[in-house]
């Protein structure tokens, strides 16, 4: 699996190019920030948590990552976005400040909003089935979805067995949701069927 940060917007290496273990190339220039991802088709981009809104400027300058995540994801890369790496995958962020709004990579067909005006907090276990398998993790943030969206492929309850409103998304190879799952107890490869 293969992860990228969203968050670390300022990593550098000198060669140039940097090959991580399952085989997915990064390429970076110079002292610049991440700039494409060249992934085989066997492996899985994983975008973790994280508060891209804190780095909004940042990522959204950086054009050539946000361009090579859409594409690999739009060509059918297999992609998992938790949380912060599913704000990532937004159209944009909207913000208070001098920035209102910060372009993402535009893969989810929706905004979120990190405003503190619509700032609530999800906070708790979740749990959902989906293609066979239980799926656990956990929720905690504040941003929202700030513009229609399309339907959640499951249902997703809290530890009560109560449903939640956290959707989960499915585009192409793409599962994207608010939910950190706990991937040690998940057969990732059964989630792409």
């Amino acid at each position: 699996m293969t992860y990228i940060n969203p968050e670390d917007t300022t990593q550098t290496v000198d060669s140039g190019q940097w090959t991580v273990d399952s085989g997915c190339a990064m390429a970076r220039g110079g002292t610049k920030a991440l700039s494409t991802v060249h992934c085989p088709l066997s492996t899985v981009l994983y975008l973790p948590g994280g508060y891209p809104e804190r780095h909004a400027a940042a990522l959204a300058a950086n054009a050539p990552l946000r361009r090579a995540i859409r594409e690999y994801i739009m060509d059918g890369g297999r992609a998992i976005a938790e949380c912060g790496g599913m704000m990532f995958l937004a159209q944009n962020i909207l913000l208070d400040g001098d920035l209102d709004s910060a372009e993402m990579c535009g893969v989810l067909p929706f905004a979120i909003t990190a405003r503190q005006a619509d700032r609530r907090l999800a906070l708790g276990y979740r749990q959902f089935t989906y293609n066979g398998q239980t799926l656990r993790g956990h929720e905690f943030h504040y941003t929202q979805i700030a513009t229609p969206h399309p339907a959640s492929i499951a249902q997703i309850y809290n530890a009560r067995g109560e449903a939640v409103n956290t959707p989960v998304f499915r585009l192409r190879n793409l599962i994207a949701s608010y939910t950190h799952l706990y991937l040690g107890e998940t057969d990732i490869n059964q989630l792409f069927i």
